[in-house]
This record gives structure tokens, C-alpha cells and sequence, in this order.
């Protein structure tokens, strides 16, 4: 009987445990950000605090650029800066992808879409 009733006990743990993890949405969430600068001029875009365990990193590069990069600043913030090619006008589109975590697993992930329109000067 104390086998029957552990074994039962022991199940019903592993089910109440399985139970409680959180999924990871398949299509994560998602933002868009529209920005709108002259050529040969920067822009820069603060994502804040992250964690190094939220694996923030640009998943999908500018095409026209002299500068395209996300840095930590000395405040511990994620900044992309961008700077189109010389003399560039037109579109052009980053994704930065980073996990959002509960503190210790991350839980979904996060893409912000930059979409950049360059104007002449």
C-alpha cells in the first residue's frame, strides 16, 4: 500500500511540475518601429535593460549602411545606432530579436522590425 501511494504521489508531482512550465509562443510577440531621418545622420534606438541571458542580437542586418550595431552602454542599455551609406536616400529595415525571461528561463521572444526611411539632406 505505501508503494501504491507513493508512486501516486510521485506522478502527481511530475504532472503538477510539467503543468506549470510556460510555452514559448512559436511566433514570439512582436513591434514595429518607423523612424524617419536625413542621409548622412544617425539613429538611435534604446531597448533599455536586458539581460546577457535575453540573447539580444540583430537577426536580420540593415542593407545600406556605414553603421549598423547594438551596443551596451556604460548605463548597462542595449543601443542600435544606424547610419545610412554615404549619400543614401531611401528604405531600409533591421530586426533585433531578444528573449524575454522570468528571470532565469526565457518564456517568448521579442523582434522589433526598425523600418527606416532616408531622406536627402
Amino acid at each position: 500500500m505505501k508503494k501504491i501511494v507513493f508512486a501516486f504521489i510521485f506522478f502527481l508531482g511530475l504532472f503538477i511540475v510539467s503543468s506549470c512550465k510556460k510555452q514559448i509562443h512559436p511566433n514570439g510577440q512582436q513591434q514595429i518601429i518607423n523612424a524617419t531621418l536625413k542621409s548622412n545622420t544617425a539613429f538611435q534606438y534604446d531597448f533599455g535593460l536586458t539581460g546577457f541571458e535575453d540573447n539580444i542580437s540583430i537577426t536580420q542586418q540593415a542593407k545600406n549602411y556605414e553603421t549598423s550595431e547594438l551596443k551596451r552602454d556604460d548605463s548597462g542599455k542595449f543601443i542600435y545606432t544606424y547610419k545610412p551609406g554615404k549619400n543614401y536616400a531611401g528604405t531600409d529595415e533591421v530586426v533585433v530579436s531578444h528573449g524575454i525571461s522570468n528571470g532565469s528561463t526565457i518564456v517568448n521572444t521579442m523582434k522589433t522590425i526598425i523600418k527606416l526611411t532616408i531622406t536627402k539632406e
